[in-house]
């Protein structure tokens, strides 16, 4: 596993490395960090909003999915059954993020793509899933690597 690798994660699956969340099943992905900070409230995650839209409009370019997404919804078992043709427009995504360090509760990045310089959006704690969380209650998962090893 390297930076850069899109990956799919399943549910109960624990995150293998700090990722940035590109799409789920559910708008959310729901995950349990009690093994980095105790916690057992599940939290919150998801992929930022125009990269959502990025990827669900290149779906729909490709036949993938089944109609325009007006509120960034996609067709679960389409988006699965396509795995390799979601993940040839991921790659034309770029990470940009602070170096690694030991705060868990905060996050800085950008994500832009490689096509478009001007195309940009922040990214946040809440787009963010660690290394050894467990992914709950969401079917899957596609994140890009940012930090591993």
């Amino acid at each position: 596993l390297k930076v850069g690798d899109v990956i799919q994660i399943g549910p109960d699956d624990e995150v293998p490395a700090d990722a940035v969340v590109l799409a789920a099943s559910d708008v959310q992905v729901h995950v349990e960090t009690s093994n980095l900070d105790g916690e057992v409230d599940l939290k919150s995650k998801g992929p930022p909003a125009l990269v959502a839209r990025f990827l669900a409009d290149q779906q729909v370019r490709k036949g993938a999915i089944m109609s325009a997404p007006s509120n960034v919804t996609v067709d679960n078992e389409a988006m699965l059954a396509n795995l390799a043709s979601f993940m040839k427009p991921a790659e034309e995504l770029f990470v940009k993020c602070e170096a690694p360090n030991a705060n868990i509760h905060t996050f800085q990045g950008t994500i832009v793509c490689r096509d478009n310089k001007d195309w940009a959006e922040s990214l946040e704690y809440d787009n963010v899933i660690l290394r050894g969380c467990i992914i709950r209650r969401t079917a899957w998962t596609i994140a890009v690597v940012i930090y591993a090893g």
